[in-house]
């Protein structure tokens, strides 16, 4: 969400209200609903505890299945995914 709203043109197609705070991931992802980029159907508050429960615990019998398919739908709207791989620049054997 911080790459979409890096970009001036896209950020200025958001309806982004006075008080939004954009630096607010959880305000990001409500403006970005609202302005219709995402459909909204990603649970980020359940997502946003997953992360926070994640970082202090360990979580070696959680079922991601879930979650990862929201998350492939969220960059897919984004236009993150899929991407044309002939965008991107050229291999270099050297970093292997």
């Amino acid at each position: 969400m911080d790459w979409y709203i890096a970009s001036a043109d896209r950020k200025s197609l958001l309806q982004i209200k006075e008080d939004d705070n954009m630096k607010d991931e959880k305000v990001v992802y409500a403006v970005m609903v609202r302005s219709g980029v995402l459909d909204g159907k990603f649970d980020f508050g359940t997502f946003d505890s997953l992360i926070e429960k994640a970082i202090n615990d360990e979580m070696a019998d959680y079922d991601y299945t879930e979650i990862l398919i929201g998350i492939e739908s969220v960059m897919m709207q984004l236009g993150v995914m899929p991407f044309d791989e002939a965008e991107l620049p050229a291999e270099d054997p050297a970093t292997f």
